[in-house]
């Protein structure tokens, strides 16, 4: 903040115009600051694209954490066959799909075994058309005998026939973790 204190009356003292060196004959004029603003275009043009790879690569890299998380869990876990598989799992759409309109789809899971299932799990792949909050089913412990039940609500956006692709079931069982395989589940929308 400034302050007028004083005005005088004499006329301000003008000091002689200092000229600057001329630079060297070796060195470009246009240097600095000048060839930076010059430029602009092509920097503000690559600093986008720098942003565009890295948020490229660094999605890739997040889908192979992504992978080798599911490939580590799958290689521990013994394999189910489809036969013991679909006696222990089953789907069931509820009602008609249309679009825009939530439709429930219920899991069923049955323990036929003598021992509780420990930490069940169904998930699927969900196409783009179909949108879910969560596509994992948490059942938790099924006991011996029991029909637990979990309940996908689903919200086509689009008319068509979709596929919920690689529905896989997994669970503890003494101490082992199995997998099974239940493979792909229609879903019609009008």
């Amino acid at each position: 903040m400034w302050q007028i204190l004083n005005i005088s009356e004499e006329p301000l003292e003008i000091l002689p115009v200092q000229e600057l060196p001329e630079p060297p004959s070796d060195v470009k004029l246009g240097y600095g600051l000048d060839i930076i603003l010059a430029n602009m275009k092509y920097f503000i043009v690559g600093s986008v694209g720098l942003i565009i790879i890295g948020m490229k690569l660094n999605s890739r890299e997040k889908k192979k954490k992504r992978k080798t998380k599911t490939a580590k869990v799958n290689k521990q876990a013994i394999l189910l066959s489809n036969e013991r598989t679909s006696k222990m799992i089953r789907l069931k759409i509820g009602g008609t799909c249309k679009k825009g309109k939530k439709v429930p789809i219920t899991v069923f899971i049955r323990n036929p075994s003598p021992s509780p299932y420990m930490d069940v799990k169904v998930r699927g792949i969900f196409p783009k058309q179909i949108r879910i909050n969560t596509p994992t089913l948490n059942f938790g412990k099924v006991n011996p005998g029991e029909v637990a039940k979990r309940v996908w609500v689903i919200l086509p956006t689009q008319e068509g026939v979709f596929q919920i692709k690689d529905i896989t079931m997994s669970f503890e069982y003494k101490g082992k973790r199995y997998v099974g395989v239940v493979g792909s589940l229609n879903v019609k929308v009008i």
